[in-house]
This record gives C-alpha cells, sequence and structure tokens, in this order.
C-alpha cells in the first residue's frame, strides 16, 4: 500500500508543481488576470433502481488566493443508466455568488447530460456533453440572458493503479451557443484538470483535484488554478 501511494504521490504532485509555474508568474504578466481557488465539495447519491439515481451535490469555492468566499451551489440531479456504456441526466442548480461589484447574486440554472464510457484493462475512457442554460436573478429581479447557453463537452481518462486508488485527466471545452461579447471568440473557456480517487469503502470515497481554468478573452485573458477536494457517499435505497 505505500509502494502505491507513493507511486501516485511522485507524477501527481510534480505535474502539480509545474502546473503552478505559471501562477507564480503572474506578478509580470499584468494583460492576464490570474487567481488560485480552493474547491471543496461533497455529493450524496441515492440508488432508487439498478438504472435510476439521484444526486445532491453542495460545493464551495473561495478565491483571491484561497482568501475570499467566492461562490457555492447545489445540485439536484437524476440520472438514468440507458446502458453500460451511457448514462443520461436532468440537473438543477441553484447557487449564489459574490460579485466583487454587484455583491450577492442568485443563479437558477438547467443542465441536460450524456455520458459515454468505455474500458480497457485498467483504463476507463469517459466522454461528457451537456447543454447548459440559466436564468441570473441580479437585485431580485430576473433577467433571463440569451447569452447564458452552453455546450460543454469533456473527455477524461482515468487508470487504476491499486483496488482502491485511481488517477485520471481530462480536458473540457465550453462552446457558447448564444450571443457573444464582441472580443469572445466561440470557445468561451476551456479547463484542464489531473487529480486521484481514494475508494475508502464500498460506499465512500474522496477526490484530490486540480484544475486549470482558461478563459478566452482577446483584451483580457483570464486563468484560474483551482486546488480541490471532494467527498462522495452513495446510499442504496433498493
Amino acid at each position: 500500500m505505500c509502494q502505491s501511494i507513493l507511486i501516485l504521490k511522485r507524477p501527481f504532485f510534480f505535474g502539480l508543481a509545474l502546473a503552478l509555474l505559471p501562477f507564480g508568474a503572474s506578478a509580470q504578466e499584468s494583460s492576464v488576470e490570474r487567481d488560485l481557488y480552493f474547491w471543496g465539495y461533497y455529493e450524496f447519491e441515492f440508488v432508487l433502481h439498478k438504472d435510476w439515481n439521484i444526486l445532491f451535490k453542495n460545493q464551495v469555492r473561495l478565491n483571491e488566493n484561497v482568501s475570499r468566499f467566492d461562490y457555492t451551489a447545489i445540485d439536484l440531479e437524476i440520472e438514468h443508466e440507458t446502458a453500460d456504456w451511457l448514462r443520461l441526466s436532468a440537473t438543477y442548480r441553484y447557487n449564489l455568488k459574490n460579485d466583487l461589484e454587484d455583491g450577492w447574486l442568485n443563479r437558477h440554472q438547467v443542465r441536460g447530460t450524456a455520458s459515454l464510457r468505455y474500458e480497457v484493462d485498467d483504463f476507463r475512457f469517459y466522454n461528457r456533453s451537456r447543454i447548459q442554460t440559466g436564468v441570473e436573478d441580479a437585485f431580485g429581479v430576473a433577467e433571463v440572458s440569451n447569452n447564458d447557453l452552453f455546450y460543454r463537452n469533456r473527455t477524461r481518462v482515468k487508470y487504476s493503479i491499486t483496488n482502491r486508488w485511481d488517477v485520471f485527466g481530462y480536458f473540457e471545452s465550453y462552446w457558447r451557443l448564444g450571443a457573444r461579447a464582441p472580443d469572445e471568440g466561440y470557445i468561451f473557456r476551456k479547463r484542464y484538470g489531473l487529480g486521484a480517487d481514494f475508494e475508502v469503502n464500498s460506499r465512500e470515497s474522496i477526490r484530490f483535484f486540480y484544475v486549470m481554468d482558461e478563459q478566452i478573452r482577446n483584451s483580457r485573458p483570464s486563468w484560474r488554478y483551482f486546488m480541490g477536494f471532494g467527498y462522495s457517499r452513495t446510499f442504496d435505497l433498493n
């Protein structure tokens, strides 16, 4: 077990150190916005039937170099395992953002997702396609925004080191489907992530992850760096 943890730590934290190098030089790149975040979550999955699940998830994010509360969200999702290789889900999300200029803002978001899975030996390959939209409630007045409509695609590869340890990496792109700002392209955001999952027992697992998030704007690009931790618990209501 100790040997497997060492195998995990070396490439994981070496890659993490390399990923943080651009952030360390951010003070000399005034044309690029950079910030370090903490991203934490817990989630509970309720198995209603062999093909149907309900997921409850709560997450928080701290920004300004992990010194300021930025965001919290609650997800309620229903998922159907249509086949061994296909899962379909619908999600309602409520989130609360601490905006620097406008204060506390609310958002009600709806998502539709299709996830594909394929396994080869100790490797698992995933592709997730998602349509996402929302309603912004600024200062208590709901405003439907035609530019808050995105198509998101994420490709992830996971490798099993032991029966309890997995490592993974992924790439995700956000495509804006609605109206775009003058300085934006069709791809609004890109994310690059890596991490590790540890199975505590058959019902519980924890995740450590690191994400680089690039918002693509011609006038002022933005990079966010997330250090994250998550906890998952499954309840079988069958």
